[in-house]
């Protein structure tokens, strides 16, 4: 299993939480346990630094001075996507030179943790026996936690 493959796990295992069963609700919360040390890591690893967030700040008010609004005050909106005044780009790209150093920080940070995200996980997840599935599950459930199911 890798990293991201352990990320998955995490969330699927947080999606099956409300379902019942004494041996599938042990399973579930011992492999949050197992995997939430590895999620937090791989968590600190993309953090933001501060100097991108204050760009990433910088960014979101940029974007709302130049959002195009109708006359209610709305966004205008074009096949789901916010319409934004031609001068945002420009201002974009001024935005990004002045942090340029955070914002190549940023791109190298998370290229690193794509790379992290293939390598392969330390955790030893504690299996889950089909017959211990609950009734209510659904495929769509059972695949997000097929890792640690044995037949």
């Amino acid at each position: 299993m890798t990293k991201g493959e352990s990320i998955d796990l995490y969330n699927a295992l947080h999606k099956v939480l409300n379902l019942k069963g004494v041996k599938f609700g042990y399973a579930i919360s011992r492999n949050i346990t197992l995997l939430k040390p590895e999620i937090q890591a791989c968590q600190k690893a993309i953090d933001m630094s501060e100097e991108f967030q204050e760009f990433n700040k910088e960014h979101v008010e940029l974007m709302n001075k130049y959002e195009k609004k109708d006359e209610k005050g709305k966004a205008v909106m074009i096949n789901g996507e916010k319409q934004y005044d031609d001068e945002l780009k420009e201002k974009f790209e001024k935005l990004k030179e002045k942090h340029k150093e955070a914002v190549d920080a940023r791109e190298k940070q998370v290229k690193e943790f794509n790379e992290l995200l293939k390598t392969d996980s330390d955790v030893q997840v504690y299996m889950l026996k089909l017959e211990n599935l609950p009734e209510d599950i659904n495929a769509g459930q059972m695949a997000g936690i097929s890792l640690i199911l044995e037949e």
